[in-house]
């Protein structure tokens, strides 16, 4: 991830791995350069951060994130003695 994008997420997950960082395309489908000009070609093109995917498309991008926000809200408010891994008695 040498381009100046990647440069800032990479010190941004660095300075705060704690957070979530969406990383997300309008547009789905596969990375294709139909422009010639070197001045707009991709430096680096990826579709993952260490093994993390980027998202693709809008609609999908809003139903994980919608997910993860669900999700987070049930582990805030789940009780320790509701777990299933929780010691019988």
């Amino acid at each position: 991830m040498r381009s100046s994008f990647g440069q800032a997420l990479k010190g941004a997950v660095e300075a705060a791995s704690e957070v979530l960082f969406p990383v997300m395309s309008l547009a789905s489908g596969h990375i294709t350069s139909s422009i010639d000009e070197p001045q707009f070609a991709m430096v680096e093109p990826r579709t993952d951060f260490d093994g993390i995917p980027f998202l693709q498309g809008m609609g999908a991008v809003l139903k994980a994130l919608s997910l993860l926000i669900g999700y987070s809200q049930f582990l805030r408010t789940r009780k320790p003695s509701n777990r299933l891994s929780a010691p019988l008695g």
